[in-house]
C-alpha cells in the first residue's frame, strides 16, 4: 500500500491506496505549515501529520508493514514543511517532476516513522533572476499544484493545451502545454484577501450573514456590473469600502454584498489573467477547479470576454479535488517506479 499526503498552509489529507490502485481510508486533519509560520518551527507540523498517520491506519486495521511508502507533496516540501525542496524550473512534466524526487530512507526519518518517504517538489516560471526585480511580474512559483496538473493534464491529453485556473486559497492560473507540462503560472492573493476582509475589517459585517435567499438573476447583473465600474473608476480599495456603504445607505443583502465583494476580486484577478495570457499562453480551453460559487462566477467572466469562444470545463466536487490530487502524485511517483 501507498501513503499519500497532501499538505497544504492549513488543511492536511491522507489517502491510503491499495495495490489496485483503489482508496482503502482517507481523513483530513487541521494542520499545515501555518502552524510551523506561527511556532516558529516544525515541530508541530511533524506531530500532527505523524498523529494523523497513526490514526488512519489504527481506525482502518492496516499496519505499518503493510505500507510501502509514504508520497508527499505540497507546503510539506516548502522552507515551513519537513524537508524544503528546490523548485524544479518550467516547463516541467511527470518525468521532470519524478526525477526530482527526493526518498528519505529509514536512516533519514522525516515523521520518525519507520517507512521510506518520498517527497515530490515544487515548479517555479523560467527567467528568474535571483539577482534583479526587473520582471518580478512574471515570477511564480506552485507547490501543490503541480501534481493536480498531472493528474489534469493525463485526463485531458486528447485537448491540450490548456489554462488550468484554480480557485482557492489563492487564484492560480497555469498553462499545460500539448506535451503535458507546466510552461509557467500567475497567482494572486484573492482567497485569503477575502478571509482577511471578513475576519479583519468591518467588511465581515456587511458581508456574513444569515440570509439564504439567491440573489435573482435580473440583480445579479445589476451587481456584477456595479462591481466592475467602481474597480474601473475608482480602483480596488475604495470598492471594497462601497460594501459597507452599500449596508447602511442601500437596500441590500448580506448575499447580494457577498456578490458584489467576490467579484471584485474576480475582476482584479482578470486583470493577472489578461496579462498571463497576453505573456503567450492561449488556449481555447479552460479549466476552473475550486469552490463552486466561484467556479461559476469567474466561467461568467470569462464567457463574457471572450464571446463563448473559449471552452470552459469545471471541477468543484470537494472528494473529485482530493482524488486529482492522489491521481498526481501516483502518476508521479510510478512514472518512476
Amino acid at each position: 500500500m501507498i501513503c499519500v499526503i497532501d499538505c497544504g498552509t492549513r488543511n492536511t489529507r491522507l489517502s491510503i491506496v491499495n495495490d489496485e490502485g483503489g482508496i482503502a481510508a482517507r481523513a483530513e486533519k487541521k494542520i499545515g505549515v501555518r502552524d510551523s509560520a506561527v511556532s516558529g518551527n516544525n515541530k508541530l507540523l511533524k506531530e500532527g501529520l505523524k498523529e494523523l498517520f497513526e490514526s488512519v491506519l489504527f481506525k482502518n486495521g492496516i499496519k505499518h508493514e503493510q505500507i510501502d511508502v509514504i508520497v508527499a507533496s505540497g507546503m510539506i516540501t516548502s522552507e515551513l514543511g519537513l524537508f524544503e525542496l528546490p523548485h524544479l524550473t518550467a516547463p516541467v512534466g511527470l518525468h521532470e517532476l519524478s526525477m526530482g524526487m527526493r526518498q528519505f530512507k529509514d536512516s533519514e526519518r522525516l515523521l520518525d516513522i519507520d517507512i521510506p518517504i518520498v517527497l515530490i517538489p515544487g515548479v517555479k516560471n523560467a527567467g528568474i533572476d535571483r539577482s534583479s526585480i526587473k520582471n518580478l511580474g512574471h515570477v511564480d512559483f506552485m507547490r501543490g499544484e503541480e501534481v493536480q496538473c498531472m493528474a489534469l493534464a493525463d485526463r485531458m491529453k486528447d485537448i491540450l493545451p490548456i489554462n488550468i485556473v484554480v480557485l482557492s486559497s489563492n487564484t492560480k492560473i497555469i498553462h499545460i502545454t500539448s506535451e503535458g507540462k507546466i510552461a509557467a503560472s500567475t497567482t494572486t492573493l484573492s482567497g485569503q484577501i477575502y478571509e482577511a476582509l471578513l475576519s479583519k475589517t468591518f467588511i465581515g459585517k456587511s458581508v456574513a450573514g444569515n440570509d439564504t435567499n439567491p440573489v435573482l438573476p435580473d440583480r445579479k447583473n445589476e451587481i456584477i456590473e456595479a462591481a466592475f465600474e467602481t474597480v474601473r473608476q475608482t480602483g480596488l480599495l475604495r470598492s471594497f469600502l462601497l460594501t459597507r456603504i452599500m449596508e447602511i445607505l442601500l437596500d441590500t443583502t448580506h448575499s447580494e454584498r457577498n456578490l458584489f465583494v467576490n467579484s471584485i476580486i474576480a475582476y482584479d484577478d482578470m486583470i493577472a489573467i489578461d496579462e498571463f495570457v497576453k505573456r503567450g499562453y492561449f488556449t481555447d480551453t479552460y479549466v476552473f477547479f475550486g469552490q463552486e460559487n466561484r467556479c461559476n462566477l469567474y466561467e461568467r467572466f470569462f464567457k463574457e470576454k471572450y464571446d463563448g469562444t473559449i471552452r470552459i470545463i469545471k471541477y468543484y466536487d470537494k472528494q473529485i479535488l482530493s482524488d486529482l490530487t492522489v491521481e498526481g502524485i501516483l502518476l508521479v511517483y510510478n512514472y518512476k517506479n
